[in-house]
C-alpha cells in the first residue's frame, strides 16, 4: 500500500492498496487524520484502482482504472455516495487536479500531459480536453504514486526527467535547514 495523496485540508491520507486477503485488485482508501484512524474505503470495484488525487474543494476524487479493459482516468465524489465518469479517452492515468474543475492526467496514447475541463451540476461532464505537452521526455513511473506534480495555482509542474541515452545519472543536491538560508539571503538583500 502506497500513499498517493494528502487532501489540501489536511483531513484524509489517500492510499492505494490490495483489497483484503486473497484479493489481488487494488482499491483506493482514505484515512482520517482526527481520531477515526481507520482505513475507510474510497474507490472499490472488482477492478484495479490507483493514484486516487482529490480535489481542492475536497469534493471529488480522480482517479486510475482498468475497469474497461485498459487504464483510463474516472471522477467521483469523495467519501460520498454518487455516480461516476469516465474524464479520459483512450489509455490514461496518474490525474491530479490543477483547480477544482480541471484534472491533469498523462495519456499513453499520444504519450502527453492533458488536462480535462469539467463542468458539475445533476452530472459531471468534459467541457473541454486539452494537450499541454509531450511527456515522453519524463518519468512515467507506476500507477501506484504519480510522477508529477502540479502547482496550487495549477500553472506549474514539477516532473521528472527520463535520462537520454548515453546521459549519466546526476547526483542530487540535498539543502539541509534551507528555511535558516533563505532567510540569511534574504537579510543580505535587504529583507526584499
Amino acid at each position: 500500500m502506497g500513499t498517493t495523496f494528502w487532501t489540501r485540508d489536511g483531513n484524509w491520507v489517500v492510499t492505494d492498496g490490495l483489497a483484503g486477503f486473497g484479493r489481488s485488485d487494488e482499491d483506493i482508501f482514505a484515512v482520517s487524520t482526527g481520531a477515526d484512524r481507520a482505513r475507510h474505503a474510497a474507490v472499490a470495484t472488482e477492478a484495479q484502482e490507483e493514484t486516487g488525487a482529490v480535489s481542492p474543494d475536497g469534493k471529488w476524487i480522480a482517479y486510475g482504472s482498468d475497469e474497461g479493459g485498459q487504464w483510463q482516468v474516472y471522477l467521483r465524489p469523495f467519501m460520498t455516495a454518487g455516480g461516476r465518469w469516465l474524464v479520459s479517452t483512450g489509455g490514461a492515468g496518474t490525474p491530479l487536479w490543477a483547480s477544482s474543475s480541471e484534472v491533469v492526467y498523462v495519456d499513453y496514447t499520444t504519450g502527453s500531459l492533458v488536462a480535462a475541463k469539467l463542468a458539475f451540476g445533476p452530472t459531471v461532464r468534459v467541457v473541454e480536453r486539452t494537450t499541454l505537452f509531450g511527456w515522453d521526455p519524463y518519468y512515467y513511473g507506476g500507477q501506484s504514486s504519480p510522477q508529477y506534480d502540479v502547482s496550487r495555482d495549477g500553472q506549474r509542474f514539477l516532473a521528472l526527467r527520463e535520462l537520454q541515452s548515453g546521459q549519466r545519472d546526476v547526483d542530487p543536491i540535498v539543502v539541509l535547514n534551507w528555511f535558516k538560508e533563505v532567510q540569511r539571503r534574504m537579510a543580505e538583500q535587504g529583507g526584499r
